[in-house]
């Protein structure tokens, strides 16, 4: 991935965790396509739960039950010339978590629906 990165745009480049989340996003999406023979959002978003795939970073898996990645886990070091040193690595990828234990998941979404009407909506006010 990151050799393939570099010969596309230049060898003092760097990648990211959110470049290779988007990487793997895409041909998680188009795996899923191939397998169920259909691109409706439905279909794709009933039948990603539980693929999986070997991403850049290893095995990567959407979770059936809250549609989060399963990853693996690194604790880095930065260095002086901005690349990290891992100095921690789960042995395997962890399960998502996308609700903080210090309210259940119906309090969650009370309080995101809160914001969202608050803020008059989720869409970006300089569109249409």
């Amino acid at each position: 991935f990151v050799e393939a990165f570099q010969a596309r745009y230049g060898a003092d480049r760097v990648t990211d965790d959110p470049m290779e989340a988007a990487w793997f996003g895409v041909r998680l999406w188009a795996q899923t396509v191939r397998e169920i023979g259909t691109d409706e959002v439905g279909a794709v978003r009933r039948a990603v739960r539980g693929q999986t795939l070997a991403a850049p970073e290893g095995i990567v898996s959407i979770d059936p039950g809250n549609l989060h990645t399963w990853k693996t886990v690194r604790i880095g070091r930065i260095r002086s010339d901005g690349q990290f040193d891992v100095v921690w690595t789960s042995k395997n990828p962890v399960r998502p978590v996308p609700y903080p234990v210090y309210r259940d998941e119906q309090d969650w979404d009370r309080f995101l629906l809160g914001l969202q009407a608050d803020w008059g909506g989720w869409a970006n006010p300089g569109t249409p």
